[in-house]
């Protein structure tokens, strides 16, 4: 029988899913830690903090937003059971895939962390927010495909290229006009799964970061397409021309256009877009294979806000490039 600080333990599923696996799962807690769990619908809201109790959440990506928008800040431990509707959350949480191993990430103390959680116009995005075409840098899929699909996608980039007005406004007011083809928002990249960004963005540094896609010059936009797909990743520090980034608390965006957007998979359209992280806002056992670096976490905060845009068109280029009219140099 394996010790856990764990006595009370609630299991957050809703009719849909599969009665013989929670029976399983509750075989598995009744054998291994002599737990008899009850189970609840993810439409409940529990207010109320107890160190012994643990949520375990077998919901779908949505489901488990609800939940977490419902709880935020209240301080209760959560687990996640991983199943085929919850995709986002098992990436993002590098949740072990096999429903036992997970459980016992749940029950591991050195696997709870606290963590941020981005919002976008009130909705919670467990993956990233998209506005535009980032030409490569949103293709999660891309090295799946063989060498000859890699090559039409690189020239099929070449030629699609539009760019629109944006107005950004970062969390000390600070406010940037430019053109643009893309912008990508995450909250943080520890997992670093499909990630073409190399450098390890904080789950819980209280900033989301924005990376800006808009080259001024053919030769700069080849130069970025090369980088995400021959080399696949980008540096922060080393960023191609064409790439602005924006690291901050809150982040406003707006267009003299509706904006089109993708949150996680949900296509959705916005005249603005208010993001904010909400800082430590959730405790969650994160999966084992991030163990060395929930130890390591010295959960440092970060209290400036980085803007590296100088690269970025202003002024004339910005109507040359909403015209259509990309310069080669």
């Amino acid at each position: 029988m394996l010790e856990t600080k764990y006595k009370n333990i609630k299991i957050v599923a809703e009719e849909l899913k599969s009665a013989d696996i929670l029976s399983s799962i509750i075989e598995h807690l009744k054998a291994h830690y002599d737990i008899i769990p009850t189970i609840h619908s993810s439409k409940e809201i529990f207010n109320e903090l107890n160190s012994s109790e643990l949520f375990l959440l077998y919901l779908s990506d949505d489901e488990i937003k609800i939940f977490f928008k419902n709880h935020l800040n209240i301080g209760i431990k959560i687990g996640i059971i991983p199943n085929h509707t919850s995709p986002n959350t098992i990436r993002n949480y590098a949740i072990s895939k096999d429903i036992y191993e997970a459980i016992d990430d749940a029950f591991n103390d050195e696997l709870l962390s606290k963590v941020d959680i981005l919002k976008c116009n009130e909705n919670i995005a467990l993956s990233r927010v998209i506005i535009g075409d980032m030409h490569g840098m949103n293709r999660l899929d891309f090295n799946e495909n063989n060498i000859w699909n890699k090559i039409k996608i690189f020239f099929r980039n070449l030629i699609n290229l539009e760019f629109k007005n944006y107005t950004l406004t970062t969390s000390k007011d600070q406010k940037i006009e430019t053109v643009a083809s893309g912008i990508t928002i995450l909250e943080h990249t520890i997992t670093g799964e499909n990630s073409a960004i190399s450098d390890e963005l904080s789950i819980h540094d209280g900033k989301l970061n924005a990376f800006v896609l808009a080259p001024t010059s053919l030769l700069s936009y080849i130069w970025y397409l090369l980088s995400i797909f021959i080399y696949q990743r980008v540096s922060i520090a080393t960023l191609p021309k064409s790439l602005g980034f924006i690291q901050t608390s809150k982040l406003t965006v707006c267009s003299n256009q509706p904006i089109d957007y993708m949150l996680d998979n949900n296509l959705l359209s916005a005249k603005e877009l208010e993001l904010e992280v909400l800082q430590d806002s959730i405790n969650i056992h994160l999966g084992r294979v991030l163990l060395q670096k929930v130890k390591n976490d010295d959960n440092h905060i970060e209290e400036k806000d980085i803007v590296h845009l100088s690269t970025l068109p202003r002024g004339e280029l910005s109507s040359i490039l909403i015209g259509g009219k990309l310069p080669l140099f």
